[in-house]
This record gives structure tokens, sequence and C-alpha cells, in this order.
């Protein structure tokens, strides 16, 4: 397989290209976004925005979604310990959330002494949208990922707080490519439409895009995606929570998405759909900024998936019977693709515009 001369993406990735030196053009793009990031003038702005809300002097200046990996509990730690901001913390139990996770969120929450709230939808409703989502478009990620953005601006409004800070890093984590994997309200609007009813779908749809582009010029509701303009060392992030917390979580290849026990069930959909995993892409961005070389990134793919394949710990039969799925089913839903219900707005924000700063808040 050839693979890009620097990261460890694979010449299969979609839309990948290798210039004369054998670098893939996510590479470059990477050196374009991240080569001269100022951390100083980067956190500067969010301090002043954080200066904004502490001034308006609500029961809770911002909201933090909280899922019990290490990314939301770090942006939570700085929030609290080095910005001395008040949040209410949420967080969206899809049903697979896994122990080590509700352990690491009571861990953090009585350690700060931070308010805490659970959305937990009914589980066979969730099942119902996991299977629904799987045998559609060959994923079943977005009711998770889309519900809970959508309680957040739910609750924002609610207990109206002006502030939605994310820990999710586009510098060390799989960053939006409508190659690999989309995730909206809209999108999430076209795959539910005619099988669930409006009621049973209303508390996913409050992030929509307009929604989302108009709190942020009202400034009724900003959305600060942390790691954009902080330092985001993940094995320090990982000693201080240890050190702090005594957060901890049994994953001896990466640390990623320990949160939920049906991680790698959406991992070997990937490997089955693309030939590489989202783990593969998640390497090779730690490659670009320095954090591991290549030839250790190589070696953790190459265990990760086949620590995926065998399966020992069970986790992915688990899943599979969770959602009772047959062999015939799991088969069908490999074949399924997103591309037919992501809406035709999302190109906009893959690239550099006006709508993806408003959304995204880069």
């Amino acid at each position: 397989m050839n693979r890009c001369k620097r990261c460890i993406l694979p010449e299969s990735y979609p839309g990948l290209t290798f210039d004369e030196s054998g670098i893939c053009n996510k590479c470059r793009a990477y050196e374009r976004r991240w080569g001269d990031f100022n951390a100083i003038k980067a956190e500067e702005y969010v301090r002043n925005v954080f200066a904004d809300v502490r001034s308006k002097n609500n029961k809770y200046d911002c909201i933090v979604g909280l899922s019990g990996g290490k990314d939301s509990s770090y942006a939570l730690y700085l929030c609290t310990q080095k910005y001395k901001l008040k949040p209410l913390c949420c967080t969206f139990d899809n049903g697979l959330t896994s122990p080590e996770a509700l352990e690491n969120i009571k861990k953090v929450t009585t350690a700060l002494n931070v308010e805490h709230i659970f959305f937990k939808p009914g589980w066979e409703l969730m099942k119902r949208l996991f299977r629904h989502f799987l045998l559609t478009a060959g994923e079943f990620c977005s009711p998770c990922n889309n519900g809970m953005i959508s309680y957040l601006y739910k609750m924002a409004k609610e207990y109206n707080i002006p502030l939605i800070i994310s820990g999710y890093s586009p510098r060390t984590d799989v960053p939006f490519d409508n190659n690999i994997w989309h995730n909206s309200a809209e999108y999430f609007q076209n795959v539910t439409r005619g099988h669930f009813s409006k009621n049973e779908i209303k508390d996913f749809l409050h992030n929509k895009v307009l929604t989302r582009a108009l709190g942020h010029l009202t400034g009724r509701v900003k959305y600060i995606t942390l790691p954009l303009y902080v330092e985001w060392d993940e094995q320090q992030i990982i000693r201080l929570l240890e050190t702090e917390f005594d957060w901890g979580v049994e994953a001896p290849i990466t640390t990623e998405h320990t949160d939920c026990i049906a991680s790698k069930f959406k991992e070997y959909l990937h490997l089955k759909e693309l030939g590489f995993t989202q783990r593969t892409i998640k390497f090779s961005i730690l490659v670009r900024g320095g954090f591991i070389g290549r030839e250790e990134a190589l070696a953790k793919d190459e265990a990760f998936e086949l620590d995926m394949m065998e399966d020992k710990s069970g986790l992915l039969h688990k899943v599979w019977q969770m959602l009772d799925l047959s062999a015939e089913e799991l088969a069908d839903a490999i074949t399924k693709r997103q591309r037919p219900y992501i809406p035709k707005y999302s190109n906009l924000l893959e690239k550099d515009t006006l709508l993806k700063k408003l959304y995204y808040r880069y």
C-alpha cells in the first residue's frame, strides 16, 4: 500500500494526492493551517470572550459537554481552574457510554465542584436510531454526536447561557471530511424523514446550521472549540487528569473514544468500507503535529487494527447483540453510504468560508 512519506495516510483515502516529494495534500493543508499558530494571540481571543460572559454575572457562564473522555474533561478543567468560569456540565448518555467514562465524569465533576446533568433518551429510541442509520447510511454515530450538540444548544437556551464550550481538538483529532464522515442536524433530518415522528426527534434538531450561525452573529450563543485557541498536548493532558482526578481508562494502544463501548464497531465499519480506520487518520495527525514519529504511528495503527479484529474484549459482538444485528444486516450496512443524505450546504463548510467560521468558530 502506497502511503504518504510524512504521515501514514494510504492512497485509498478519498481525494488524497501526493506531491513530487511523496507528501500528501492533507499534510500540506495541515502546514498551512497550523504552521504559524500563535498560541498567545489565539488565547487572547478566548480570554476576551470569557471576560465578556463573566461580566454578565449569570448563574452559569458557559455550558460544557462532558463525555468522560480526556478532551472534554480537560476543557472543563481549564474552564474552572484557569479561566475561572462557572460552567454547567451536560452529558448525553447514548446507552453505550463506557463504565470508565461514567466513573471519570463522577471524579471530575466532584473534584471541580460543578453542576452536572445527564440527558439520556430511552434505549429503545436510541436503538431504533442506531439501527436505522446503520442500515440506511452505513454509520450509527450521528444520533449520538448530533444529539449531544443539539442538547447543548437546548440547555443553553433553557438556562440562558451565552457560551458553549467544546473540547474537540481539530489539531489532534479527526477533522470533518464528507468523504469520511459527516454530521449535522440537516443530515440527521434527511435520514430519519418518514421513519420517526417529529416528537421522537425534536431534541436532535436544536443545532441546525442557520440556528448556529445566527447565534454567533447576534452573540446570543457563542460556540467555542477550545483547542483551537490553546495548546493541546494529549500526553500532558492525560498525565494531568491522572494526577488531579485519578482519571483513568484501560487503553493500551490509544485513548481515543474510550467513552463509548461502540467505538471499535465504528472503526470496524470504516475498515471494511475504506481499508483503514479513523485511528489511521488520528495517528497521521499526531505525526504532523510532532507528537509521535511515523514508525510509531504505523506500529500503533497495525496494533489497533489487529486488536479490533481479534475482539478479545468481546465489545464488537456485544454491540452487535445490543443492536440485534444479524450477519446479513451487518453485511448490508457495510455497503451503505452517507452521501445521498448529506445536505448540499455542507460543501461550503469544508472550505475556508465565512459560513464555516460562523458555524465552527474557527
